[in-house]
């Protein structure tokens, strides 16, 4: 089975990008987590039914068409429900009831489950993955059970896991390498800078404020501080996607959904 295009176009765009950071060397300590998803759709989710869905359904199946029918609409969208409670970096104590994530039928169940909204805030893994996890530095972090419902079979095993380990506070800015780039496509454009503190780059966004310009770091160093989490997500300075130690990353070698990628962007200090 071939690739999903959107996935195929992702890969050409990345190798674009990542020849500027060809001569870099490979982190012996971290890795890039990747979610495999489905290679037909992409992801492996094609539709969400939390709770409440499901009982509108059931209301309207049973419907006579005769009497009236009450249907409670929320005054609030339930997916910005869950942006209050998540965004911020947040790792809150209860989530509304998840419900149901219905996976396509082209999809595999597998132990990382990739898609739905809940992607840009952690992982869906199942217990199997919690079991390993639960022996590592995730920083602050709580689990939210959910269903995975696949060709009309029901797995009640399944979690959306949430942490807030960030790298953010360690970063050490003299050691790291900072660019600028025009636009975010124009890898031509790219310089190296000098810095040597949050405070310059700070000073330079003002300096460039309005500009299209973009600060990135081709490789991030952490402080001797750093807590050395097992795992982190960041966004920060163009290096995206979840990391792990690679403690953790020899831990995952058996489970399914996600393959480990070396990293030329994060290094532990030295």
């Amino acid at each position: 089975m071939t690739e999903h295009r959107l996935d195929i176009i992702a890969e050409k765009w990345n190798e674009e990008e990542n020849k500027f950071f060809e001569d870099q060397t490979i982190s012996d300590n971290f890795f890039k987590l990747e979610l495999i998803g489905n290679k037909r759709t992409g992801d492996q989710i094609e539709d969400w039914k939390p709770p409440d869905s499901e009982k509108m359904e059931e209301l309207l199946k049973n419907w006579d068409g005769m009497n009236p029918l009450t249907l409670n609409i929320p005054e609030r969208g339930l997916v910005q429900e869950f942006d209050d409670l998540l965004s911020e970096n947040k790792v809150p104590i209860k989530l509304p009831e998840i419900g149901k994530m219905v996976l396509w039928k082209s999809s595999k169940v597998t132990d990382f489950i990739k898609g739905s909204f809940l992607q840009q805030y952690g992982l869906i893994i199942n217990e199997e993955v919690i079991s390993i996890f639960d022996k590592f530095n995730l920083g602050e972090h709580n689990y939210f059970p959910l269903e995975i419902l696949h060709k009309e079979r029901v797995f009640k095993n399944y979690y959306f896991f949430r942490n807030s380990a960030t790298i953010e506070n360690y970063i050490d800015y003299a050691k790291s390498n900072f660019y600028i780039q025009k636009g975010y496509f124009g890898f031509e454009t790219r310089r190296t800078i000098d810095v040597k503190s949050k405070k310059d780059i700070n000073k330079m966004r003002n300096d460039f404020s309005g500009q299209n310009i973009f600060i990135l770091a081709s490789k991030i160093y952490f402080t001797q501080d750093f807590p050395n989490f097992d795992l982190f997500k960041t966004d920060t300075f163009g290096i995206h996607g979840n990391f792990i130690s690679k403690h953790l990353k020899d831990a995952l070698q058996n489970v399914t959904g996600v393959k480990i990628l070396k990293t030329n962007r994060i290094e532990n200090w030295r």
